[in-house]
């Protein structure tokens, strides 16, 4: 017997992990439009993302990483996504308020050492097993005139 649970263990150590890693290219104006972005953003500091204009005379005061991870147990991969890019914006927004930035630009999106995502309408989302993840980098600005 216990020659049989050990070799059911041995089996099991020497399977490959099952691991999940589905890429998303998720819309970035209807996750604007999500509550789960509404709910994070309070409009204080505004985004530009990938090559979207800004005031060309606009100091940056830093660049930035951000990492959203929302759990996608009872979430579509999707809706995952969509939180998890709102963690992310959350992040950048609080950052930005805290250095006295009122703008985040050329915010891009990525994952690991994968290549970035420069887009004014789309954004890198990775859904695994038990989480989606969004990375984002962005530049923290004051714009002109302020």
């Amino acid at each position: 017997m216990a020659m049989a649970i050990l070799g059911v263990s041995i089996t099991a150590t020497l399977l490959p992990a099952q691991a999940r890693n589905v890429k998303y290219m998720v819309s970035i104006p209807n996750t604007l439009e999500s509550e789960q972005v509404k709910a994070k953003l309070d409009g204080s500091v505004k985004l530009f993302f990938g090559p979207q204009a800004y005031a060309n005379d606009s100091r940056t005061i830093a660049s930035m990483n951000a990492h959203g991870k929302m759990s996608i147990e009872f979430k579509a991969d999707i809706a995952s996504c969509q939180a998890s890019f709102a963690d992310a914006l959350g992040t950048l927004q609080n950052n930005a308020k805290a250095a006295g930035a009122d703008a985040v630009v050329n915010i891009v999106s990525y994952f690991k050492n994968g290549p970035v995502m420069s887009s004014a309408t789309e954004f890198e989302c990775r859904a695994g097993s038990n989480f989606s993840h969004v990375m984002l980098k962005g530049e923290l600005v004051k714009l002109s005139g302020k």
